[in-house]
Order: C-alpha cells, then sequence, then structure tokens
C-alpha cells in the first residue's frame, strides 16, 4: 500500500494522542523510519507533550481536606434541612388551636345572639 506523507501526517495527531489503532501505530511506524526527517519531529514532539502532560505535584494532605471539607459541607446541610423541617411543620401543630378557639361557628353565633334584644 502506497500512502504519501500527507495522510501520515493527518494521522499524526492520533498517533501523539495514544489513541491510534494497532494498524494505524505500525503503519505509521513504519513511515517513520523511512522518512528520518519526519521521524525526529514526531519523536521531539513526543518528548515535548510528555513533559507538558506530566502530572503537577499535589499536597500529599489534599484528598483528606477535601473529604473533611465535604463531610463539613454535609453536616451543615442536614442540620438545615432539619429546621426546614421543623418551621416547615411548626406553623401545622398550631393549626388545630385556632381552628377551636376561634371556629367560624362560634364566632356567628356570638354575632347573632349579641344583636337579638330577648337574649341580653
Amino acid at each position: 500500500m502506497n500512502v504519501t506523507g500527507e495522510v501520515i501526517l493527518d494521522l499524526l495527531p492520533v498517533y501523539l494522542a495514544g489513541e491510534a489503532s494497532p494498524a494505524t501505530r505500525v503503519l505509521v511506524e513504519e513511515f517513520l523510519r523511512q522518512d528520518p526527517e519526519l521521524g525526529r519531529d514526531v519523536r521531539r514532539q513526543m518528548v515535548e507533550n510528555l513533559a507538558v502532560v506530566a502530572p503537577p505535584s499535589l499536597p500529599p494532605d489534599l484528598e483528606l481536606s477535601a473529604l473533611r471539607r465535604t463531610r463539613g459541607l454535609i453536616f451543615w446541610q442536614r442540620r438545615l434541612f432539619g429546621f426546614a423541617i421543623l418551621f416547615s411543620l411548626l406553623p401545622l401543630s398550631s393549626a388545630s388551636h385556632f381552628r377551636t378557639a376561634a371556629s367560624p361557628r362560634r364566632i356567628s353565633r356570638r354575632a347573632t345572639t349579641r344583636n337579638l334584644p330577648y337574649f341580653r
């Protein structure tokens, strides 16, 4: 199969990212052996990519501090949720008191008996 340099240049980003299939890797490597100038450029780019991709050094206790912070946030979330439930149900607990103390029947009965002269 006759592969041109343009096809290889199109395949290079996939090859350099390490996402090429095994057949594509073999094809690109074979072409790079035939073209030493392009092979040097590709090797140089691979070294530069590895230097860029190297993970930054993170503090050793980063995960532990993130876990502690998450647990603290969950603690406060639960506490606030409990207060929300409490203050949502609190008005419902006193609704029965209002119903018996000033029911519409008692108010209407008082109003009608006060207006009649013979009940005074």
